[in-house]
């Protein structure tokens, strides 16, 4: 039987520029959590300052039944653990 399996659409938002040779700092967290979705955060840090913000909503995607499934409970507090 397929398992489900996620499905993702994202949007990069540049605050100011990052510049090679420099180290980058990627902080990762969850930003929201809904019935059969959560959305992901990225954070690019340079010089201690945000330079760009990363949002991908990853939707619990059944592909066999070509349906989106609810989140269970135990997904949904695993997630929790990791909200910003």
């Amino acid at each position: 039987r397929d398992q489900p399996r996620s499905r993702g659409l994202g949007d990069v938002y540049k605050r100011q520029e990052l510049f090679y040779g420099h180290e980058i700092t990627i902080k990762t967290s969850v930003d929201h959590i809904g019935k059969s979705s959560f959305v992901l955060k990225q954070e690019a840090f340079q010089h201690d300052k945000c330079c760009a913000i990363g949002k991908v909503v990853m939707v619990r995607y059944n592909f066999a039944e070509r349906a989106k499934q609810a989140l269970s409970t135990e997904e949904k507090a695993a997630l929790e653990k990791h909200m910003a």
